[in-house]
């Protein structure tokens, strides 16, 4: 029964992950939207920086699952980082000073470095202590 338990939950932890990076997805390109073209200022960056947080919590459960989902998550990930810097390309001498831009900027930042932080500690190998 054990076994059968752990597929199941790793199935339904990796559904449960693809769902909540397709929420995160939608809600930040939402946010992006809304501060880059629509001038949404603080509530949006309000709204993106709860995306990442979503997308972070999904990678969680995305990596308990097998890494099962993880793919929607990146293609994620790769969108917001196209959408910032694509506005900067695209209007650079409005967006330089963008309140908004700066602060999703960070917030993308802080996420890929939170990202490269947890898989550096993943890949340490755990060397046993040694008796004596």
């Amino acid at each position: 029964m054990g076994p059968e338990t752990t597929a199941t939950s790793q199935g339904v932890r990796a559904k449960l992950a693809t769902l909540l990076f397709l929420i995160a997805l939608l809600l930040g390109n939402g946010a992006l939207i809304g501060g880059l073209d629509a001038e949404g200022g603080i509530l949006a960056a309000g709204f993106f920086a709860v995306a990442c947080v979503l997308w972070w919590v999904s990678y969680w459960i995305s990596r308990s699952a097998n890494g099962k989902g993880m793919t929607l998550g990146i293609v994620a990930l790769g969108l917001w980082i196209l959408g910032v810097a694509g506005a900067l390309a695209a209007a650079f001498h409005h967006y330089i000073g963008d309140h908004f831009f700066w602060v999703s900027a960070a917030i993308l930042a802080v996420l890929i470095a939170a990202i490269a932080i947890r898989e550096a500690s993943s890949d340490v190998r755990k060397i046993p202590p040694t008796p004596g």
